[in-house]
């Protein structure tokens, strides 16, 4: 079964301390950074991710980008992020898992309203937090474990001459 995380970016963007800071002095650093952000934590999951900026007053119509293992969504011109992500879950097969990332409260209403599974803020920063230093430390070990050892690599003869020398028998 495929999971889908949808975000709600800008709602997002406004609960993350972090990303809120960032979008503070450039609105585009922090939606680059909430997309590097959801991008790595989906592959981590395996999720399929739909990012949804709202793009109310600006386009006249909805602007894609497919990246790996997602997309990103600039809503057309008087459309919010909220409708589009109404409709996106309302149509929406239920042989998927869908999650929306926000804490806009009518929009978790609607979420559950049609099934999914409502994330607010805090908790995807929880849940990204946690599985990326999951990731880290399953690295460190993974590496650790395939180190190069010289044991590896020679027979058992010439193992036993270098033990002998190592203890001063050679």
């Amino acid at each position: 079964m495929r999971t889908y995380l949808i975000i709600d970016a800008y709602n997002i963007i406004n609960q993350w301390a972090t990303l809120k800071d960032i979008a503070a002095y450039s609105l585009e650093d922090a939606r680059i950074k909430l997309i590097s952000i959801v991008q790595s934590y989906s592959q981590i999951k395996n999720y399929y991710f739909i990012i949804v900026f709202d793009a109310y007053n600006i386009n006249d119509t909805i602007k894609e980008e497919n990246i790996d293992n997602g997309l990103i969504v600039y809503t057309q011109k008087n459309q919010t992020a909220d409708s589009y992500i109404e409709k996106l879950v309302y149509d929406m097969p239920s042989v998927y898992e869908v999650h929306v990332a926000t804490s806009d409260f009518t929009l978790q209403r609607m979420v559950l309203a049609h099934g999914a599974i409502r994330i607010s803020a805090s908790e995807l920063e929880r849940e990204v937090e946690l599985a990326l230093k999951t990731s880290l430390r399953n690295t460190e070990e993974s590496y650790s474990l395939e180190k190069n050892y010289l044991e590896k690599f020679i027979d058992e003869s010439t193992m036993n001459k270098l033990e002998k020398l190592r203890k001063g028998q050679g």
